[in-house]
């Protein structure tokens, strides 16, 4: 499995890093995890793992999920990433702590719709 990372996803990434400590970590755990769960959250939406939009005949998704932060205790951060099945490729595209912002950056990933 391939992972990429989008500019402002680094940027976003380094600035929350700052406040919260353990999120390396945690991201590399988060991966490892959604390696493991693809298959079962690419048929339907699972606790933490939300379909954003699916595209059958490209086998493209773009997923909306928790991270779970240890520096965060309860609270949790939110990643919104493209997976292109065919090619075992996925693309972090923004990440975000749901107390400072409500929703997801709508535009930014309708975007990677032709990923």
């Amino acid at each position: 499995m391939e992972f990429e990372l989008e500019e402002k996803f680094k940027k976003e990434f380094k600035k929350l890093f700052k406040r919260y400590r353990s999120l390396d970590k945690d991201f590399v755990f988060f991966q490892q995890l959604i390696v493991k769960l693809l298959d079962t959250i690419t048929v339907r939406s699972a606790n933490h793992h939300a379909i954003l939009y699916r595209d059958q005949e490209n086998n493209l998704f773009i997923f909306k999920s928790r991270l779970q932060c240890r520096t965060l205790r309860r609270n949790s951060l939110r990643l919104i990433y493209v997976y292109k099945k065919d090619e075992q490729k996925i693309r972090f595209i923004q990440i975000y702590f749901k107390g400072d912002r409500q929703n997801e950056d709508v535009a930014r990933w309708k975007k990677f719709k032709k990923f």
